[in-house]
């Protein structure tokens, strides 16, 4: 996910969540990992997210669980 992408899930979610506003340190934050994240699986997850809860997604809610890549921590330790 690009930088735009990052910023065009913050407004979305500012605009859904009134009263809700995003702190400099969660743009730098999102901007920071937004290279990492999947802009279809954050924006499905988001969608989900605004449907089923009344509370603003953090971005754990947002990204991709580790339940999906059970040897992720395997291939990380293989780097070391």
């Amino acid at each position: 996910m690009n930088k735009q992408e990052a910023l065009k899930i913050l407004i979305l979610i500012e605009s859904i969540y009134k009263g809700y506003l995003t702190k400099n340190e969660t743009v730098t934050f999102w901007l920071k990992f937004s290279p990492e994240l999947d802009w279809t699986i954050v924006m499905t997850k988001l969608k989900r997210h605004i449907r089923t809860n009344p509370y603003p997604p953090t971005i754990s809610d947002l990204t991709e669980e580790t339940v999906n890549r059970p040897f992720h921590w395997l291939q990380e330790y293989k780097k070391i």
